[in-house]
Formats: structure tokens, sequence, C-alpha cells
């Protein structure tokens, strides 16, 4: 673990005494009902992050523990974000830690890609790749502001699986704005590899300082 206190070290002296810094953080608290169809106990899953960011350059960390102990994980984060015309971008290199299950750490590459079409609808496309397992994946993602503390969304994502057939997931679901930093999620998830679709409700809570 001492690469990543090293790295944030070298990060925060990089940045320049004039420049502009951004620091966030947050947490959810995600409810997931029955996720591998029936038998299967309900997941519960609390995680953290936090993240620096200046003139688009960004490090970031975060932590996950869960009741199924495998899917605990740490990740670290570096990657730089920015518009062009009225795209905005997002490159980034992440890696990702099992501590209970170190055959699937992995790292993986991410381009991703959005656009507010108008003041309601807006959309994304993800191109990843797992470095690690050389698998690829693209998402793509649309949203609808139905009003302003309501926002519908979905998602849907295909990806390569080492040694299988390619899989896709989709998602489906809503979003409230409890406040500014608060927020809750009610979302419908299902999948070629998946037994059964389940839902799944997402308690987050995310704030930042600029300085």
């Amino acid at each position: 673990m001492r690469p990543i206190p090293l790295s944030a070290a070298l990060f925060l002296a990089a940045l320049p005494a004039f420049a502009e810094t951004t620091f966030s953080a947050g947490g959810t608290l995600e409810l997931y009902h029955d996720p591998a169809g029936a038998g299967s106990p309900d997941e519960i899953d609390v995680s953290v992050y936090g993240e620096v960011e200046t003139n688009g350059l960004y490090l970031g960390a975060s932590a996950l523990r869960s009741n199924d102990d495998t899917l605990n994980e740490f990740s670290l984060g570096l990657g730089y974000r920015g518009e062009f015309s009225d795209i905005g971008y997002d490159i980034g290199l992440t890696r990702y830690v099992y501590p209970n299950d170190s055959a699937s750490n992995y790292s993986e590459i991410v381009l991703g890609l959005s656009k507010d079409f108008d003041d309601r609808f807006s959309g994304g496309i993800d191109f990843g790749y797992d470095v690690t397992n050389r698998a690829a994946s693209l998402a793509l993602a649309g949203a609808y502001a139905a009003s302003e503390k309501v926002e519908l969304s979905a998602n849907v994502k295909a990806y390569e699986v080492p040694g299988a057939s390619s899989e896709a997931e989709w998602d489906l679901g809503a979003t409230y704005a409890v406040s500014d930093a608060v927020a809750a999620d009610l979302r419908w998830y299902d999948g070629s590899d998946y037994a059964d679709g389940y839902v799944g409700l997402v308690l987050s809570f995310d704030t930042s300082m600029t300085r």
C-alpha cells in the first residue's frame, strides 16, 4: 500500500501554486436485493472516495466494504478531464485491488465522452480496456431531467470476458436529489450473465470545495 500515499504526495507537490484546486469526497450505502438469483443473500456495500483535481488533472482513491468479503475493493486512479467544444472528455487509468480475492485485481484505461443535448437530455459513452486481462468494454449512458429533483437514466455495457463469450448488462432507474449533497437512486439491473434481474437502492453523499 506504500505507493498510494507516495503517488499522492508527488501529485500534490507538482500542483502549481497559482492553480485552482478542487477537493471532492463522498460515500454511498448500496442495498441490492438478491443480486445472484433466488436463495442467495442480499448484498450490502458501503464505500467512500476522495479526489483532488487541478487544471483538469486529477488523482482519486476509493474503498468499498461489502457483506460479501470477496467484493471488498480499493482503487487508485489518475486521469485528465476537460471539454472540447460541447463535448466533455475524461481519460484515466485506475488500479483495482481486492484484498480477499487477489486473482481479480486489474488495471483499466477508460476514455469517457459526454454531452448535454439541452437542459434536460444528456448522454455519454465510455471506451474501456482492462490492461491486466486484455479485455475491452463499451458503455452507453443516457439521462433525462424530469424535474429539478428527479432524473431518469439508463445504462448499457458490453464487455469481453477472457476465455469466454462477451457479455452485456444494463440498468434503468431514477435518482432523487434530497439536497445538493445527498441523493437516492432506485434502479433495476439485468444482464446476459445474470440468473435473474435485481433491484438496487443507493444512498449517496457528495461534497467538494475549491481553493
